[in-house]
């Protein structure tokens, strides 16, 4: 049992020098062998989400024609222009809106019902793409479109 116990601690022994960067004696110089170091390799950080870009500001400078009737088609002109923007006449959305570019709107005028046979006028705005609060006209006052046709 000791022939045991000793051909262990031997082997045991020679493990550990060998471990250590020893051969169960000297190495030729007598410097241990460097143990090599970890390196830590950093973690790249997330790409941060890019906040939403803020709409143009909208500004509406004219309309043409200014007067007509339901089915007329009117440019509205001004700046910011984007797709999804529509005209409203007063508060009733254009029947259709098309962004032309930045600068140039067309809409279709919407049904308007009068018991009245005068002309009514009604503003004018843009709504924002974005959902916003619609855009009015800029300048000494609103742009108007008058109804001188009702059908």
């Amino acid at each position: 049992m000791r022939q045991i116990w000793a051909g262990c601690a031997a082997a045991a022994m020679a493990a550990l020098m060998m471990g250590c960067g020893g051969s169960g004696g000297d190495n030729g110089g007598g410097t241990p062998t460097p143990t090599p170091t970890a390196t830590v390799t950093p973690t790249a950080s997330p790409t941060p989400t890019p906040s939403p870009t803020p709409s143009t500001a909208i500004t509406i400078t004219a309309i043409t024609p200014n007067t007509g009737g339901r089915d007329d088609v009117v440019t509205v002109t001004g700046t910011g222009f984007t797709v999804g923007n529509k005209v409203v006449f007063h508060f009733q959305l254009a029947q259709s809106t098309t962004v032309v570019n930045s600068t140039t709107l067309t809409a279709v005028v919407p049904h308007f019902r009068s018991e009245f046979s005068d002309p009514i006028v009604q503003d004018i705005n843009v709504t924002q793409a974005n959902g916003g609060a619609p855009a009015y006209p800029v300048g000494s006052g609103p742009i108007n479109f008058t109804y001188t046709r009702f059908n």
